[in-house]
């Protein structure tokens, strides 16, 4: 985050940080922005509800109907 931009996170550098792509120090300097700024921390906490919407229902839903593969993987 720069000063001449937006002072709340970009949802490119939440879902980053959600997913742990961030080097140290941005990780940092996000982490202490969502401490201080509730709508951001409101915007990551959706973000991370709707990630595990998808997994659940990837899950639940998608490998329960997946069938077997047809033969097992040969020695790569």
């Amino acid at each position: 985050m720069n000063s001449w931009q937006s002072p709340h996170l970009d949802d490119g550098l939440a879902l980053r940080y959600l997913d742990g792509e961030l080097p140290a120090r941005k990780a940092r300097q996000v982490r202490r922005h969502l401490e201080a700024c509730w709508q951001c921390r409101e915007e990551v906490k959706a973000m991370e509800a709707a990630v595990a919407t998808c997994m659940q229902y990837r899950k639940q839903v998608l490998e329960a109907h997946l069938p077997e593969p047809p033969q097992p993987w040969a020695d790569l």
